[in-house]
């Protein structure tokens, strides 16, 4: 277990088969790489974590106190990242595969590039993407509050989408599943089954 912040300048540092804890601003930075192993656990308490290089989840798990701001790249294949809030800047891409799991307990501001190809995001407040790409290709979505900027005209089969309110003025087609809890839907929907 270690304390204090953390940096990664260069090269790939794997968490596996322990548990690490940090209390100080932290990053990795451009050409750097941190692994989080399928033991493994990382705990980051200080309110910020900034991603220039990346972050490979591949089974561990990955807690951040705070906000995860991203300009490089979070890969979630496998294990579970848990985020207070998530900035994916317009250089950041986030690819969510496999079983990986994604929990943001409060707000998504997308700028980059967010695809969700298997495994499970759930995004406690809003989930705004007017300046970013959304990507749902397979796997399933849940936003507590609205989602806003979506820029695909179609949800693919296999693919669950959950939101409480949907504020977008173009035609969705639907061959997955959409679930709406708020009040209203903003725009129209076609289903196609």
């Amino acid at each position: 277990e270690a304390t204090g912040k953390l940096t990664v300048i260069e090269g790939k540092l794997t968490i596996d088969n322990e548990k690490s804890s940090f209390e100080g601003a932290s990053e990795v930075q451009d050409g750097g790489e941190l692994v989080i192993g399928s033991n493994g656990t990382a705990d980051f308490n200080a309110g910020l974590v900034n991603n220039g290089g990346t972050i490979t989840m591949d089974g561990g798990t990955l807690n951040v106190t705070g906000t995860l701001a991203n300009d490089g790249a979070v890969d979630i294949d496998s294990g579970a990242l848990t985020t207070d809030s998530l900035n994916n800047m317009a250089d950041g891409v986030i690819n969510l595969s496999g079983t990986g799991d994604l929990t943001v307990n409060g707000n998504v501001d997308n700028d980059g590039i967010l695809t969700i190809d298997g495994g499970s995001a759930t995004v406690a407040g809003n989930l705004d993407t007017e300046d970013g790409t959304l990507e749902l290709i397979q796997g399933s979505l849940t936003v507590g509050g609205e989602l806003t900027g979506i820029d695909f005209d179609c949800i693919n089969e296999g693919v669950n989408l959950t939101v409480g309110t949907y504020d977008d003025g173009t035609d969705l087609n639907i061959e997955g599943s959409l679930t709406v809890t708020g009040d209203s839907v903003i725009g129209p929907v076609i289903a196609l089954g």
